[in-house]
Formats: C-alpha cells, structure tokens, sequence
C-alpha cells in the first residue's frame, strides 16, 4: 500500500481498510483531482474513463451528486466524492452496493494556546492576597 501524500495518510489508511472490508470487494483507487493517491486492483484505464464519466455529470463539482454506479464485465464500480478526494471502488458481481463512505475527521486538532505563567513574584503576591483574604496572615 504506497499513498502519495503523507499530511492525510491516517485518512487514507481509514477509507481504505473501510472499503477493504466489503464483500467482493475487486480493488479501488483514490485521487485527488488529478493526482493518484492510491491504486489497488483497478485497471489503468477503467479508471480514467469513470474519472472521465463522473466529471462530465452536471452538479458532481457542486456536491449534489454524491455518488454514482455502473456495471462493467461482471464487475460494479462506485465513484463517489468524499471530502474533495475521488473514490472508485470496484466489487464484484451487480447488485452489491457499497455503503457511504463517511468524510473523515481531521487527524489532528490544534490545541487552545496554554496561558501564560505569572512570574514568581506575582504568584507570590497573588498567594499573599489569598492568605490575607483566609486571615491567615
């Protein structure tokens, strides 16, 4: 398993093990726009004319059109557009059909930024004021 860009690659690993899973699954390939992410099991050219098909379909850019299925040489092949990537995926026989393959959470979160440390001697002063406020001191 090679995938071309690495920011994503947890991404990636997820759709690719979900759809991996599938009953007669046959292979897949992503792309995002034009360049290969993946290829598994998916003939060059089978992949280049349903790429071709799936962007001559008014409203597939838009997101209206989230998915879309044929039946080629015994085989069905899904197209679908998750989170601007391109799937294919190829399952045998013609009447199995894939479940929606959810977008995928980002791998990281950037955190809040932590506030900043008083200095000694505010720390000590602030201390002071909470004893004095207890009647401590």
């Amino acid at each position: 398993m090679f995938f071309k860009e690495r920011g994503k690659m947890t991404s990636y690993k997820m759709i690719v093990e979900s759809v991996r899973s599938i009953d007669g699954y046959a292979g897949m390939a992503i792309y995002n726009g034009a360049e290969e992410i993946f290829i598994e099991g998916m003939p060059p050219e089978l992949v280049l004319g349903m790429m071709r098909l799936y962007g001559d379909i008014p409203g597939v850019m838009k997101g209206t059109l989230n998915k879309m299925s044929a039946y080629i040489k015994g085989y069905s092949i899904h197209v679908s557009c998750v989170d601007g990537l391109l799937i294919l995926v190829r399952v045998s026989g013609m009447d199995n059909d894939i479940p929606g393959i959810a977008p995928c959470e980002a791998d990281f979160i950037d955190p809040e930024p932590l506030p900043a440390l008083p200095s000694r001697e505010k720390a000590a002063m602030e201390a002071e004021e909470l004893l004095k406020k207890l009647k401590m001191i």
